[in-house]
């Protein structure tokens, strides 16, 4: 399972008081546990809105144990191809770690 988290855009323009008490960016989160294999199509459901920066996503691994290590990293290695052969930039956020382009 792969945890996406999801901010949405902020739906009040004005700059004032953005990212603040009033507007938090935790509010506007989402978190959705979804299957390897649904990646694409979860990517493809998400409207022009959440892509700000273009078709750009960081990508973590969770919580490392010495009994789900390899799993955690064969998941990493799928998503991250998974992403670039959808055209997506995927940043791996993982420590000592380089991004595919």
């Amino acid at each position: 399972m792969l945890l996406l988290r999801i901010y949405l855009p902020d739906a009040n323009p004005s700059a004032l008081d953005r990212g603040g008490m009033t507007r938090s960016t935790n509010a506007r989160k989402q978190e959705l546990s979804i299957r390897l294999r649904d990646l694409p199509r979860a990517l493809a459901a998400l409207p022009p809105d959440c892509w700000p920066y273009g078709r750009v996503v960081a990508v973590t691994p969770g919580f490392l144990t010495p009994q789900n290590q390899a799993l955690l990293q064969h998941n990493e290695q799928v998503t991250l191809q998974t992403l670039h052969a959808l055209g997506v930039v995927a940043e791996d956020w993982a420590p000592g770690t380089a991004s595919l382009p």
